[in-house]
């Protein structure tokens, strides 16, 4: 009798610990539809899924390499490099740190990564089902760059087709870098351009872009400003024609989307906000209202128009200020996310209080770029992700340029030669030299000022030849020419007192300091 309930006492201790490798065995992941086969299970950790690496890499279309003098796993897919080490917490997401609920771990001889970490910073959408324990992951069709441009607008919008379209290009000012921001994604057309009204925070960069750019057409409401000739001369010298932008106009960007035109539904006004061409882009299930700098009139003439309001994610108008996103329309938006284009102590005390208010009051989840920089959302056609680490951690948000693609770099020899030649922190500039007699590729290097934790990132394509330099220049002086001069920011970058540079390959490599 003793023997028998000693064995069943066993048994029971045997259930219990087994239970949890067999719940886990049974965890399912789910990308794009195709269900991910790993030779070993995946694991729960504190709340938290772990896979093997190289089959969600690969799963994800990235690729992944394993360094086992260090224990770090580099993944590359477009323009994302991640870079995980064995059991720490925190991991970069093109050169950013970012910190982690749960390390990567080895387990069986098998390194195991977070799941849904790595799925994110590939840009792709994540859902659990509790209930059948299965991770579903679809790449992001749609994305949504709100480019931070300080006090001022502009939006790029890269559709599942290819497609793009732009709303707005900041400040004259503003023009080069939206340029930079735009070649980063790998485009070289721009479908479409909608400047939403005349006004220089909105338009000024635009004449600047449709210079660098073959373009598909252009919409901008019926008024006029010296901005807007700018603009004009531009599109004229390219022979486009500039459609007007009012309500009841439908844009024909991508079959998979609609987008619309639900204001201005009046003629004239007497504010230049009112003529705000506001947009509806909708994806399946998801839907984003841009709305420019649309004021309490133009809002109540949509409501009155019967115009569909209802989105997940609103683009706030006039930057938050008091005579915009007034409580009916706010009701008929019912947006769950709100996204404030806004300048970092700005003169206006944008977004004002009062507006912060009616957003908490309706629960809506608010992302400001002067609080974290250019802001990117990601759209299966159900569910939407923000990716706030283009440049949440720059001072200057504006100086973080992320590239479309990541080489990887064949020829480890060569791009020792490349040096940081000189760093004059009075002047503003830094100066990258390639001693080799090749050209180096140089996409998605970083160059970081240590004290101001900011980063430049080469442009995509950019390629140094062989016995030659380039300088990197910011502050109030900052200039670009041709391959000889990058602009890194308007803004001053290096401390005076003594600043390290550092030079960074594109998986992540420290290749030379100052």
């Amino acid at each position: 009798m003793k023997k028998r309930l000693i064995s069943l006492v066993l048994f029971v201790v045997l259930i219990f610990s087994l239970s949890p490798i067999l719940a886990e065995s049974q965890i399912s992941v789910i990308v794009n539809s195709k269900q991910v086969q790993f030779d070993v299970p995946p694991v729960i950790e504190n709340g938290r899924t772990l896979v093997p690496l190289r089959a969600i890499f690969e799963a994800l279309g990235a690729v992944v390499s394993w360094e086992p003098s260090t224990r770090t796993v580099t993944g590359v897919k477009g323009t994302k490099t991640i870079i995980l080490t064995i059991d720490r917490t925190d991991a970069t997401v093109n050169g950013i740190q970012k910190a982690l609920d749960v390390p990567a771990t080895i387990r069986n001889n098998r390194t195991l990564v977070p799941l849904r970490f790595i799925s994110e910073s590939l840009g792709s959408i994540v859902s659990w089902d509790g209930t059948s324990r299965t991770a579903t992951i679809n790449d992001a069709g749609l994305k949504v760059s709100f480019i931070d441009v300080g006090q001022a607008d502009s939006i790029l919008v890269e559709t599942p087709n290819g497609k793009s379209l732009l709303i707005d290009a900041g400040n004259n000012e503003d023009g080069d870098f939206v340029v930079s921001y735009i070649k980063s994604k790998g485009l070289n057309k721009i479908d479409v351009i909608v400047g939403t009204h005349y006004h220089e925070d909105h338009i000024g960069g635009l004449d600047t872009v449709i210079n660098n750019f073959d373009i598909g057409k252009i919409y901008m409401p019926n008024a006029t400003t010296q901005v807007f000739e700018d603009v004009l001369i531009a599109a004229k010298n390219k022979n486009l024609k500039i459609n007007t932008a009012k309500a009841g106009v439908n844009i024909d960007l991508d079959s998979d989307l609609e987008v619309s035109i639900l204001a201005p539904v009046g003629n004239t006004y007497e504010d230049l906000n009112n003529y705000s061409a506001v947009i509806k882009l909708t994806y399946k299930n998801n839907s984003f209202l841009f709305e420019g700098d649309a004021g309490n009139i133009s809002e109540s003439e949509m409501l009155s128009s019967g115009s569909n309001l209802k989105a997940d994610v609103l683009k706030v108008g006039h930057h938050g200020s008091n005579d915009s996103t007034t409580e009916p329309f706010l009701k008929a938006v019912s947006p769950k996310y709100a996204v404030i284009s806004v300048g970092k102590d700005n003169d206006y005390w944008y977004p004002t209080k009062q507006t912060l208010d009616k957003l908490a009051a309706t629960s809506v989840q608010v992302y400001r770029t002067d609080e974290l920089g250019t802001i990117v959302a990601f759209s299966d056609g159900n569910t939407i992700a923000f990716d706030k680490t283009t440049s949440a951690t720059t001072t200057s948000s504006k100086s973080t340029i992320v590239p479309t693609t990541t080489s990887i770099p064949t020829d480890l020899n060569q791009e020792a030669n490349v040096v940081i030649s000189d760093l004059d922190c009075y002047g503003e500039t830094i100066t990258i030299t390639n001693n080799s007699a090749s050209s180096i590729d140089l996409s998605g290097w970083q160059v970081i000022s240590v004290k101001g934790n900011q980063t430049y990132y080469f442009p995509n394509g950019f390629t140094l030849k062989g016995k030659s330099s380039v300088m990197i220049t910011s502050g109030p002086k900052a200039y670009s020419s041709g391959d000889s001069v990058l602009m890194w920011a308007d803004s001053n970058i290096w401390n005076n007192d003594g600043d390290p540079a550092q030079l960074f390959n594109n998986l992540g490599k420290l290749v030379s300091s100052k």
